[in-house]
């Protein structure tokens, strides 16, 4: 991947970093809206990412949502990279179980990683 969409994804990750996790979602959805169609591993990282970015910014309904795209995308294509991102928003959503989105997230997540072990 090169372009507009490589240079955002980098901009987004130093943004998180940084702790300016709603710039970093926004930036995250950027380089995803500008993926080319055949891009679905690096399509599901980002959107693990943007996960995660949200759940920084303490938005846990959104993580939850985004991550279940990611978690989709992990799921079809098998993607160690997806489910990396991954464990690190589980383990961010652990203080909100108790929202409905989140625990869905977290069971679904679970039932995945104990299907693949």
């Amino acid at each position: 991947m090169d372009g507009p969409s490589y240079i955002e994804v980098h901009r987004a990750r130093g943004l998180a970093a940084l702790g300016d996790h709603e710039a970093a979602a926004t930036g995250f959805r950027t380089a995803i809206t500008a993926l080319p169609p055949g891009y679905h591993r690096d399509r599901g990282v980002y959107l693990a990412r943007e996960s995660t970015a949200y759940a920084g910014a303490s938005e846990p309904e959104q993580a939850a949502t985004v991550g279940a795209e990611a978690l989709s995308i992990a799921a079809a294509t098998g993607s160690a990279r997806i489910m990396t991102e991954l464990t690190r928003l589980d383990t961010q959503l652990e203080r909100w179980q108790k929202v409905p989105a989140v625990a869905e997230f977290r069971q679904t997540f679970d039932s995945l990683v104990a299907h693949q072990a």
